[in-house]
């Protein structure tokens, strides 16, 4: 059994060193450095103020009751769903339910971010708001949670499997987490820097999550 665990925390088995997931961690928290500057410097009318209302002026079809959901799930829907995706992934497979747990403290960042950044919402008569939500906006926190649970069950899925299947797991999770994004700004409690900085956040933070290694203890609570 200690072989098991030696598997588990050779970072050969996570496809890349540490050094090219701190790489990419740092490259993009960098990105959502910028996304902050920009939030803040640039006037509303270069960016976001366009772009919000060229998503809402689009019409979306079917891919508008998915957004309904994923916007509908805020608070305990998506802390259940967080909960359940890590119990089952712990039960499958240990040590990638480790990861989710960890990868789960990217939405803790998001209430960390809201507080010290104090971004207002979009106003009303800037935009069409359909779903009132409270507190401040930047980073979207729809955005942070789909990003890190979509990523790192696809990355525990496609473990394994041929090209093919693994194309089709993370083309899953991408369509997810951008409908999930893009949702935010569709519906309105959301200008699109917003929810880019939750992309960057939660893409971020998994990165940080796949370098670090996992404490042996940890692992021979099911290895040992």
């Amino acid at each position: 059994m200690a072989a098991s665990g030696a598997r588990e925390t050779n970072p050969a088995v996570r496809g890349h060193s540490p050094t090219v997931w701190l790489v990419a961690a740092a490259a993009l928290l960098a990105l959502l450095a910028l996304d902050v500057w920009a939030s803040r410097a640039l006037s509303l009318s270069v960016l976001d103020l366009p772009l919000e209302r060229l998503v809402q002026a689009t019409t979306w079809g079917p891919l508008s009751l998915v957004m309904d959901l994923t916007n509908w799930s805020g608070g305990w829907p998506q802390t259940l769903l967080g909960i359940a995706a890590t119990l089952s992934m712990l039960v499958w497979r240990w040590s990638a339910g480790l990861r989710l747990a960890l990868a789960a403290v990217a939405s803790l960042w998001t209430t960390v971010l809201k507080i010290a950044l104090h971004r207002p919402r979009p106003a009303g008569e800037l935009v069409h708001v359909s779903q009132i939500n409270v507190g401040f906006s930047f980073p979207s926190g729809h955005a942070v949670f789909f990003t890190w649970l979509a990523v790192m069950l696809a990355a525990a899925l496609v473990a394994g499997r041929g090209r093919s299947t693994r194309g089709l797991i993370w083309s899953a999770a991408v369509a997810v987490l951008l409908l999930a994004a893009l949702g935010r700004v569709w519906a309105g409690p959301h200008w699109p820097t917003d929810v880019l900085g939750g992309i960057l956040l939660g893409l971020g933070w998994c990165c940080l999550v796949q370098a670090l290694p996992l404490p042996a203890f940890l692992l021979r609570i099911r290895t040992g």
